[in-house]
């Protein structure tokens, strides 16, 4: 079982994914918080699947005929490396977590108070700090996990109306779409902006008769 965790990693828990769900793979990926904003992830897993690609001094046939090879452009880069251990530093030792997960809830909150509102069929789901918007569809939603038919995703991802309402979020003076992965760097005010910029884009796609 492989994981992964480029984005979920040291997101959606401090342990990613598989804490979160309780589930031990044998290999996991990751990056993205892990390279503290430079380039650099990492693979971890299973010891005797990583001492794979560990040498093994004084068996010259073992090395050059079974060792499986790690090479990387960014293997051991020094600044990657010290950014990465501050970032981790953070996580492991602040609520940078916790904040980014209420800035989600409060977008998550809001933004499907604002459908209700404007009578407009879809949702906002997500969990911890991923969240995600699904218009244009009327289903049963835990706005944490939302499944939808294949017909309900055709419909969810009308390219036209999301196009549309890209333009008009960045006219509104946000750069966002249906996806977004919060952060702690996020403030309420931001927050607050954003429900009020997806007031008006999505009045905006409504009188082009895309909802």
């Amino acid at each position: 079982l492989i994981f992964d965790e480029v984005v979920t990693g040291f997101r959606v828990s401090k342990g990613g994914a598989q804490e979160y769900f309780g589930i031990t793979p044998d290999m996991t990926t990751m990056a993205k918080i892990l390279g503290g904003g430079l380039p650099g992830g990492a693979v971890a897993g299973k010891s005797d699947i990583i001492n794979m690609i560990e040498e093994r001094p004084g068996d010259a046939d073992y090395n050059r005929n079974r060792r499986i090879a790690h090479n990387g452009t960014f293997n051991a880069n020094p600044l990657s490396a010290a950014a990465g251990i501050k970032a981790l530093e953070l996580v492991a030792t602040t609520p940078i977590n916790d904040t980014a997960d209420a800035r989600a809830l409060q977008l998550k909150r809001g933004l499907n108070d604002l459908l209700g509102r404007m009578e407009i069929p879809g949702c906002a789901t997500g969990i911890t700090s991923l969240m995600f918007l699904q218009l244009g569809v009327d289903h049963e939603c835990d706005n944490e996990y939302c499944v939808l038919t294949p017909e309900q995703r055709a419909q969810a991802n009308n390219g036209e109306r999301n196009l549309q309402l890209n333009l008009a979020l960045m006219n509104e003076g946000v750069a966002s779409g249906t996806r977004f992965i919060l952060t702690a760097a996020h403030s309420e005010e931001d927050i607050d902006f954003t429900i009020d910029a997806f007031e008006k884009a999505l009045g905006q796609v409504r009188n082009q008769g895309l909802l």
